[in-house]
C-alpha cells in the first residue's frame, strides 16, 4: 500500500513539474537573451535547468561537498552574483549567509529569490541533526515543498 501511495505521489509530482515547465517556458520572452541564474544548491540548480531549458544559463554557487550552512563566499562568487539576472537560494535556515550577500549586491537589477517563501518549515524533534536550529532546512526533500519552490522560481522568470 505504501509503495502504491508513493508511486502515485511521484506521478503527481512529475505531472506538476511537466505542467509547470510547459507554462513557464511559454512565459519566458522568446526574443530576449538567456537569463543568467546563480543558485546556491544543486536541487535549485536542477529546478532552474528543467524550467528554463535553453532560455537560462545557470551556475551553481556551492561546489559539491561544501557545507551550505557555513559556506563563505569568495569575492569571485559575489562578482558572479552581481553579473547575474537572478540569485536563487533556499532560505535563511539553510544558508544564513545568503541575506548578507544580497545586501552587498551592487547591481540592483539582480533579483534575489528565496525559494522557501510560503513553506512552513518542519520542526525537528529532540536528537535530530541540526536540532539547534529547531527546523529542518532541507525543504527540497518534501514533494509539497518542491511544488512551492518551483512556483517561486517560475514567478521570478516571468
Amino acid at each position: 500500500m505504501k509503495k502504491i501511495l508513493f508511486s502515485i505521489e511521484v506521478v503527481v509530482i512529475i505531472g506538476l513539474g511537466i505542467f509547470t515547465v510547459a507554462n513557464s517556458t511559454q512565459k519566458l520572452k522568446k526574443d530576449s537573451k538567456r537569463l543568467t541564474v546563480v543558485t546556491t544548491l544543486f536541487p535549485l540548480y536542477d529546478f532552474v535547468k528543467i524550467i528554463g531549458q535553453d532560455k537560462v544559463e545557470v551556475s551553481l554557487l556551492l561546489p559539491p561537498g561544501v557545507e551550505a550552512h557555513s559556506f563563505e563566499p569568495k569575492p569571485s562568487d559575489i562578482v558572479r552574483i552581481n553579473k547575474s539576472d537572478l540569485f536563487i537560494y533556499t532560505g535563511k535556515f539553510m544558508e544564513p549567509w545568503a541575506e548578507d550577500i544580497i545586501k552587498g549586491v551592487t547591481n540592483k537589477k539582480v533579483v534575489s529569490v528565496n525559494s522557501s517563501t510560503g513553506i512552513d518549515l518542519m520542526k525537528l524533534t529532540e536528537g535530530m541533526p541540526d536540532e539547534a536550529h529547531g527546523f529542518d532546512p532541507h525543504i527540497w526533500l518534501d514533494f509539497e515543498n518542491n511544488k512551492i519552490m518551483l512556483d517561486n522560481i517560475v514567478k521570478a522568470f516571468t
